[in-house]
């Protein structure tokens, strides 16, 4: 006999402003976003992977590009088979973006594009920027996804870098998706107070 463990997504209940850390209640209840919902709009979520066969996830996955194998002129892989998360973060990411289910998902019919840009720790390390791939490859399919959302949520503990160089690879790149109407979404990091002046902020 075969056992199939699946994990649900973090759900969450009607909280008070001060518990409901996401505002997702809130947004819910404001009339001027109760049909917002992403239709037709192409979310790259680039982190860890995305286990987008999750039941949650399914519905609105339309491709995957594995960043850390593959170049950046790979087509990548519509099959939701083929999508997989090493890690899990980059599928709680995914989940809190564009899941289907509205007890977790932002968007909930939002299109997922998920691309895995860092390596997992026990498999060799890329010698390239595995994340300026991920952006190149998004870039090179911003019009065939309808891309119009970046989301990434990475980092390295203790490290903040708010110096906004605009000559490193990957901020090109992002300036290049800019340029052709995407928003990049970049998370400040689970230790912000070291840093921010505002509590929740980090910017250049």
């Amino acid at each position: 006999m075969i056992w199939t463990f699946i994990e649900s997504l973090e759900h969450r209940r009607l909280l008070t402003a001060a518990q409901d850390i996401t505002s997702l209640t809130a947004l819910r209840a404001d009339a001027a976003y109760t049909s917002v919902d992403g239709s037709g709009i192409g979310v790259a979520v680039l982190d860890s992977g995305t286990w987008a066969a999750h039941p949650d996830l399914r519905d609105n996955f339309v491709a995957f590009f594995d960043a850390v194998r593959s170049s950046s002129s790979s087509p990548g892989s519509t099959n939701v088979n083929d999508a997989f998360d090493p890690d899990g973060h980059g599928t709680h990411t995914a989940g809190t973006a564009v899941s289907s289910n509205p007890g977790v998902g932002v968007a909930t019919r939002a299109r997922l594009i998920a691309v895995r840009a860092l390596p997992a720790d026990n498999e060799p390390q890329p010698q390239f920027d595995t994340v300026a791939n991920g952006l190149q490859w998004v870039l090179n399919n911003v019009t065939r996804f309808n891309i119009k959302v970046v989301n990434m949520s990475l980092g390295v503990p203790t490290v903040n870098d708010n110096t906004g160089r605009i000559t490193d690879q990957e901020s090109v790149l992002i300036r290049r998706l800019e340029n052709a109407g995407v928003t990049v979404v970049s998370a400040a990091g689970n230790n912000y107070a070291a840093f921010a002046p505002n509590a929740g902020s980090a910017t250049p």
